[in-house]
C-alpha cells in the first residue's frame, strides 16, 4: 500500500505515464510535485489515491475524474456531459482572435458550446461580447461554471445548432460541431466512445449533418465582412470548403500544429 508522497507519485506515474500521473497525483493528493520532492516522507490518504487510479487504469480520462483541465492557458471544469477541450481546438479561437484583433466591441456567437471553452476564451481574450449556444442542459450548466471562473459575461442559449438564428449583425460565428462519422463513433478510442457525450461527437452518416445548416443560418446572422469559421476533422477540408462556398461564394481552410486541415472560414461579402 502507498504510504508516503514519494511511493504516491511513483505509483501514479508508473500506473498512468508521467502527464496523467502527474495529474492524478496532484488532485489525490492535493500537493504539487515541487512539494512532493521537498515532503517526500509527509503520509497520503492511500485509499483515495488507489482508488483514483484504478478509475483511470480503466479508463476514465483524468479530466473526468479531477473535474478539470486547461485550454488557452485558462482553467475549465468539465464532467461527462462535455467534450474535453482539446488542443485542435485553439486552432479555432487563435484564428478568431486573429480576426478580432482591431474589432472594438465586436460581438459573436459560438454554437455547440459544450463546455464553453470556445466562447469563454473568446470573450477573455478579445474582449468580444459572446453567446454561446448548445442544445444540452447538463453541458450550458459546465459552460457557466467556466465562464463565471473565468471572469467572462458571456451569454447562454439552450438551441438546437440546426435551427438557431435569432441574432443578428453579428461579427463572428464560430462552431465546433459534432463532426465523427456514425460509424466512426464506436470504433474511437475506449476513453472517448465510453465517456464522452456522443451527442457531441457524432455528426451523422457523413460526418458533415451540422456545416449546411450552421452556414445558412450564419449567412442570415453575420453582418457584412463577418465571418464563419468551423472546426473539422482532418479530412473534411474539402467537404465542408464546398457546403460554405455555397453560401459565402469563399473558403478558406487552416491547418493545426500538425499540418491537418482543422479549421475552414468564409466572411460574408456584400451583397
Amino acid at each position: 500500500m502507498v504510504k508516503t508522497l514519494k511511493e504516491a507519485y511513483r505509483y501514479c506515474t508508473k500506473n498512468l505515464g508521467e502527464s496523467d500521473g502527474r495529474i492524478l497525483f496532484e488532485y489525490a493528493c492535493k500537493k504539487s510535485v515541487s512539494y512532493m520532492l521537498t515532503h517526500p516522507l509527509e503520509s497520503v490518504d492511500a485509499s483515495f489515491l488507489e482508488s483514483a487510479v484504478a478509475r483511470a487504469v480503466s479508463g476514465e480520462p483524468v479530466q473526468y475524474i479531477t473535474g478539470k483541465t486547461e485550454f488557452m492557458s485558462l482553467p475549465f471544469y468539465v464532467s461527462p456531459a462535455v467534450l474535453i477541450p482539446r488542443q485542435d481546438t485553439e486552432t479555432l479561437v487563435e484564428f478568431a482572435l486573429s480576426f478580432l484583433k482591431d474589432k472594438k466591441n465586436a460581438k459573436g456567437v459560438d454554437i455547440c458550446t459544450g463546455s464553453g471553452c470556445i466562447a469563454v476564451s473568446v470573450e477573455k481574450y478579445a474582449n468580444a461580447s459572446v453567446t454561446a449556444i448548445d442544445i444540452s442542459p447538463d453541458a450550458l450548466e459546465i459552460a457557466k461554471k467556466n465562464a463565471e471562473r473565468n471572469g467572462t459575461k458571456t451569454t447562454f442559449i439552450c438551441a438546437d445548432a440546426r435551427t438557431f438564428c435569432t441574432l443578428s449583425d453579428l461579427d463572428f460565428v464560430l462552431s465546433n460541431p459534432p463532426y465523427i462519422e456514425s460509424a466512426v463513433v464506436d470504433g474511437l478510442d475506449e476513453r472517448v466512445k465510453n465517456y464522452e457525450p456522443r451527442l457531441a461527437l457524432d455528426g451523422g452518416a457523413d460526418g458533415l449533418a451540422f456545416y449546411e445548416s450552421i452556414a445558412k443560418n450564419a449567412k442570415k446572422m453575420l453582418r457584412d465582412g463577418g465571418v464563419l469559421a468551423v472546426e473539422i476533422g482532418w479530412n473534411q477540408g474539402k467537404s465542408v470548403s464546398e457546403i460554405l462556398n455555397k453560401q459565402f461564394g469563399n473558403s478558406c481552410v487552416l491547418q493545426d500544429l500538425c499540418g491537418k486541415d482543422r479549421v475552414v472560414y468564409s466572411v460574408k461579402k456584400k451583397a
